[in-house]
C-alpha cells in the first residue's frame, strides 16, 4: 500500500501506474480488455488522462474518449456504435460518476460482457471511483473479474491543502453574498465535490489524520 504521507512514494507510484496501464493498452491491441483505472479526485484523473494520452500516441495509438452523460442509461449499443464510427485502436469511458442512476448503466455492462468480447476488439479504460467500485460488485461482479484494476492516488500533503482552499472559497463566497443570502455548495464548488470530500477525508483518515467530515461541517459552515 502506497504511504500517502510521502508526496515523492504517491508520485512514483502514480507514474509507475501509468506506465503499467499504457503498456496493458499497447499490448491489447486488436483485442477486448477492459481496465478499471481507479481514481477519486478530478484533477488527478484529468492529469493522468493526457499523460496517458501522450505516452500511447508515441506508440501511435490514439485513445478514443467516450463519454456519459448524466441521463445514460445504457453503455453497450453507444459505445459499440461509437466504436465502429471510430475504428478505435483503444477506447476511454469517462463520466460514469457523474450519471445519476448507475444501476443500469453496470447491469447493462454485465449482461452484455460477453457481446463486448465480440463486437469491442480494443482495450478499453473504465475511469471508477470507490463509490463506483462498491456499485459494480454489486451488480456487475462478473464483469468486474474480467478487469485489471490501476489506483492513481493523491498524498496527504495535497489532499489537507485542497481542504483548505475549499474552506477559504467557502467562507469568501458566503462573505461576499452579504447577510441573509443563502449560497448552496453547487453555486461555490463543482458537482462532485462532495463525493472528493469524503474520498479525501477517508484517505486522511487512514494515513493517521482524524479530521473527520462531521468536524469539517461543525468548523466551516458547509451549507447544503
Amino acid at each position: 500500500m502506497t504511504n500517502l504521507n510521502s508526496p515523492q512514494e504517491v508520485d512514483a507510484q502514480n507514474n509507475e501506474s501509468l506506465l503499467s496501464l499504457a503498456w496493458e493498452i499497447e499490448n491489447s491491441q486488436g483485442k477486448f480488455q477492459v481496465m478499471l483505472a481507479h481514481c477519486n479526485y478530478g484533477n488527478l484523473r484529468k492529469s493522468i488522462k493526457q499523460e496517458l494520452q501522450k505516452i500511447c500516441s508515441i506508440k501511435s495509438i490514439k485513445i478514443d474518449e467516450f463519454s456519459l452523460q448524466e441521463s445514460s442509461k445504457n453503455i453497450y449499443t453507444p459505445i459499440v456504435n461509437y466504436y465502429q464510427t471510430k475504428s478505435s485502436k483503444a477506447l476511454m469511458v469517462v463520466g460514469l460518476e457523474s450519471v445519476s442512476d448507475l444501476e443500469p448503466i453496470l447491469k447493462d455492462f454485465n449482461s452484455n460482457r460477453e457481446s463486448f468480447q465480440k463486437n469491442l476488439p480494443c482495450p478499453m479504460v473504465l475511469w471508477v471511483n470507490d463509490q463506483i467500485q462498491v456499485q459494480m460488485r454489486k451488480l456487475a461482479l462478473d464483469f468486474k473479474t474480467w478487469a485489471t484494476i490501476t489506483k492513481f492516488e493523491v498524498d496527504a500533503n495535497t489532499l489537507i491543502e485542497a481542504i483548505k482552499t475549499q474552506e477559504k472559497q467557502l467562507f469568501s463566497c458566503t462573505l461576499n453574498a452579504g447577510s441573509g443570502k443563502f449560497v448552496t455548495n453547487n453555486l461555490i464548488f463543482d458537482k462532485d465535490y462532495q463525493l472528493e470530500l469524503e474520498s479525501a477525508l477517508r484517505d486522511l483518515k487512514n494515513c493517521g489524520y482524524e479530521l473527520t467530515e462531521q468536524k469539517h461541517r461543525a468548523r466551516y459552515r458547509d451549507w447544503e
